[in-house]
């Protein structure tokens, strides 16, 4: 799969790791570079280890995600205020010195201080501090934005919405990161997108709209992703022919995602506990200060059948409306 971007592109062996390499899905990791080692980046991208790990099949999935991130955040996605901008360098391998070739690998992104949603929740809990609620109007808001853009203007999804996935720029915006489209967080996973099922659109209307049948598939296995979890993508099929399906299950993951960033939630740090996969979805009084509206509309995102969720456009209206009363 050819890549070829404006992109300055700079050779894997010429960037300085400032931790080993420590997972093999993905790799994510502080860097520099030899030329200009002040700067700091986060290198995003596959590595050999992940090649030792998962064998050659496997691997070869693994760098088609990473090539897949690469295109959307390059190419598909467009700019937005609210997504991560394209990557500063694209990494490139070498194959051998007889007859040198270049293949792309990763990409190293602006390092970004402040780290992730997630992270800084994790600390606002250990220090038992409120967020002030204007700041969580605006990145309610800014996460819908982006998604609405991605949906609406981009045609395409992200699937694997979380607040690790979602960092925190200087000016205090959330950036959404993490484009692969493979494989997500069962805790933010729209139950109906699970791989098991399939869907029509049927006559009678909910909430306006014509609504959704999801219906158990039980035809044979079928596989068309084959890293992650759930090996069947159902975005992938629902964004051509249903894209209100996909749409309305990405809902669902911003309803999770608002009620982790509404109630602050903590990271799970235990070993092999996915994160928040623990958590049971209620609104302690901690979360007192928020807005019965905001409650509301957060759990009617999260709705078990996705007719009752409201769509993306509507989630942006409403907190477009609420950030606006700060401002």
């Amino acid at each position: 799969m050819d890549i070829i971007l404006e992109n300055r592109s700079i050779s894997y062996a010429d960037v300085v790791y400032e931790n080993a390499l420590p997972s093999w899905r993905m790799t994510s990791t502080k860097a520099s570079i030899i030329t200009s080692p002040d700067e700091k980046f986060v290198y995003k991208g596959t590595s050999f280890y992940q090649f030792l790990v998962c064998g050659a099949e496997i691997f070869r999935h693994e760098v088609d995600a990473c090539y897949r991130e690469i295109q959307i955040v390059n190419y598909f996605i467009g700019t937005h205020p609210n997504v991560i901008p394209p990557a500063d360098y694209l990494v490139f391998a070498t194959t051998n010195e007889n007859t040198p070739k270049h293949l792309m690998c990763g990409s190293l992104y602006a390092f970004r201080e402040r780290g992730s949603l997630a992270d800084l929740l994790d600390k606002t809990v250990h220090e038992k501090r409120r967020l002030p609620l204007p700041l969580k109007a605006k990145w309610c808001y800014q996460l819908c934005s982006a998604m609405a853009h991605a949906h609406y203007k981009a045609k395409q999804w992200h699937q694997d919405l979380k607040p690790p996935n979602v960092l925190i720029d200087d000016d205090e915006n959330v950036l959404i990161a993490d484009w692969e489209q493979c494989g997500a967080n069962p805790f933010i996973l729209a139950p109906e997108a699970d791989g098991s099922v399939d869907v029509r659109e049927l006559d009678d209307k909910v909430n306006g709209r014509r609504r959704l049948e999801f219906y158990l598939y039980e035809g044979p296995e079928r596989i068309n992703s084959p890293i992650g979890a759930p090996l069947w993508n159902s975005f992938i099929g629902w964004m051509k022919d249903y894209p209100r399906a996909a749409e309305l299950a990405e809902v669902f993951s911003l309803g999770r995602t608002m009620w982790v960033l509404l109630e602050q939630v903590g990271l799970e740090h235990e070993p092999g506990v996915t994160d928040y996969s623990t958590k049971v979805i209620r609104w302690s009084s901690w979360s007192d200060d928020i807005p019965t509206s905001w409650k509301r509309i957060v759990e009617a995102s999260m709705a078990h059948d996705a007719n009752d969720r409201p769509l993306m456009s509507e989630l942006l209206r409403f907190w477009e409306r609420e950030w606006q009363t700060y401002r």
